[in-house]
């Protein structure tokens, strides 16, 4: 029999898969030369996909919110720094894609998160970018977001979680 943690690793794992899975079918509906009704039918895979991954990802994490899990401690007694996990900067590019969101510049940090930098200039409200980013992926999480103190080009510093 499985225990508590192995069972809801194999959940997460399969929330992981399902994601994926909706950022493929989004990315091959956008594909040059694909007819509309593939496209169509694409995008409703994509659909479902994301949907499933995120309805479960809510599930789990409601239903975890009150089991109580081991945390970083820092040596010192204060609180220790997040842990990310660790995501490859390809990941994390297909996220920022399926959020249909285009940075200009994209950089991991040694903390496992990254930052997004966006043109000043494009065309969308910096409402609606943190949102689709925020949306993009139930893994996601946004940890700051500003302006760039060099050219005051918007960013998004941003992780992945358990």
């Amino acid at each position: 029999m499985a225990s508590m943690q192995e069972l809801v690793a194999a959940l997460r794992k399969l929330t992981n898969r399902w994601a994926r899975l909706a950022q493929d079918y989004a990315n091959e509906s956008k594909a040059p030369g694909a007819n509309v009704e593939q496209a169509a039918y694409q995008r409703g895979y994509a659909e479902g996909y994301y949907k499933a991954a995120t309805e479960l990802a809510t599930v789990l994490k409601s239903e975890l919110d009150g089991v109580a899990r081991p945390r970083a401690v820092d040596p010192k007694g204060g609180a220790a720094a997040p842990v990310y996990i660790v995501t490859p900067m390809s990941e994390a590019l297909r996220a920022l894609q399926y959020a249909n969101v285009t940075p200009r510049d994209v950089i991991q940090k040694s903390d496992n998160s990254f930052r997004a930098v966006f043109s000043k200039w494009e065309n969308i409200m910096p409402h609606d970018r943190i949102e689709r980013v925020r949306n993009a992926d139930p893994r996601l999480i946004i940890i700051t977001t500003g302006n760039t103190q060099e050219n005051n080009d918007p960013y998004i510093d941003f992780a992945f979680k358990e």
